[in-house]
């Protein structure tokens, strides 16, 4: 049995992150901060063309017809170059348009942008959003021509809206009965912001390492202090110790396997439990330097505090994973 992620796979997140590369980096993160938003749209404009759009679209439809596990690395990705979360909105949200043909071939061909919005949640970067798949326990409904009530966010790159009304709206065409569609909703959110977590701290730790490399005190790194070495080995175990429990969680998730629940909510405790020693450490051993703006950590951290607070209360998590492991 293999245990890893198939070339074309580990391809995929290899290209989102050269694209971040060259169209994402700590500059234009900056000017989005600053509320300039051209690098944002020169941004979507190369996702489309290089097909990110369309990668969880059918195949017979102009996309990749990747599922979750397929999409897990370029998720990851997405988070380590703290990309615009619409694009992991629009990938997750695809997912569910396997009826709806029309749709799909115009999300492939990113004419459309989708957002996935569970029991009326707040969506980020309302402005990107063309379509909205409201689900809820009672079904779930495509909403086009959004308006959205603006809120505050702690994320200024990560923008804030409540759906309060749209010009027009019907009900998605799907084959799956409604309560499975609201959960793997939500097991779909949940999983997806976990993968962008875990690439967020990532990117922090490896940041911090070479900030401590490079800061001297006393006529050395700071980063030789045993005490600061062990802070970040600590750190990156979570980090490494969460990472294969999301990941099976994602396949439990493609497999629809009555594990789904308990599985996608413990993967989400440890995410979480990972970003949150991820960022202590991480402002830890820069300082003060740790909350600038200019600075590149300051991102990630604002990231990180967003999305860990994006799925409710971790007792509710606790209370599904722990009555998943009972069942066993």
């Amino acid at each position: 049995m293999r245990f890893s992620f198939t070339e074309d796979q580990r391809a995929w997140a290899e290209a989102l992150s050269e694209l971040a590369m060259r169209h994402w980096t700590s500059d234009h993160r900056e000017l989005t901060w600053a509320g300039d938003l051209s690098a944002e749209i020169s941004l979507a404009k190369t996702m489309a063309e290089a097909g990110v759009m369309g990668l969880a679209i059918d195949e017979s439809l102009g996309g990749l017809g990747q599922g979750l596990l397929d999409l897990a690395p370029a998720l990851e990705q997405a988070g380590y170059h703290c990309l615009p979360d619409w694009i992991g909105q629009h990938l997750i949200a695809t997912t569910l348009l396997q009826d709806e043909a029309e749709l799909s071939a115009q999300a492939a061909r990113g004419e459309l942008t989708f957002a996935l919005s569970l029991n009326g949640q707040k969506i980020p970067h309302p402005e990107r959003i063309d379509s909205v798949l409201l689900v809820n326990e009672e079904g779930a409904q495509v909403h086009d021509n959004c308006q959205f009530e603006l809120s505050e966010t702690v994320d200024r790159a990560r923008p804030l809206g409540r759906l309060v009304s749209s010009k027009s709206s019907r009900p998605l065409r799907h084959h799956d009965p409604t309560n499975s569609l609201y959960a793997r909703s939500r097991h779909l959110l949940a999983l997806a912001d976990a993968l962008q977590l875990l690439g967020l701290s990532q990117a922090s730790l490896d940041v911090s390492v070479a900030y401590v490399s490079e800061r001297r005190q006393f006529g050395k790194p700071v980063g030789a202090q045993q005490a600061v070495k062990h802070q970040l080995a600590n750190a990156l175990i979570g980090v490494e110790f969460a990472r294969p429990m999301v990941q099976r969680a994602c396949y439990t998730l493609d497999q629809d396997d009555r594990e789904t629940d308990g599985r996608v909510s413990g993967a989400w405790i440890l995410a979480t439990k990972a970003a949150r020693e991820v960022e202590r450490v991480a402002l830890q051993v820069h300082g003060a330097m740790g909350y600038s703006f200019e600075y590149p950590l300051h991102h990630l951290l604002k990231r990180s505090w967003a999305l860990r607070y994006a799925h409710g209360p971790e007792a509710e998590h606790r209370q599904r994973a722990q009555s998943w492991l009972l069942e066993e």
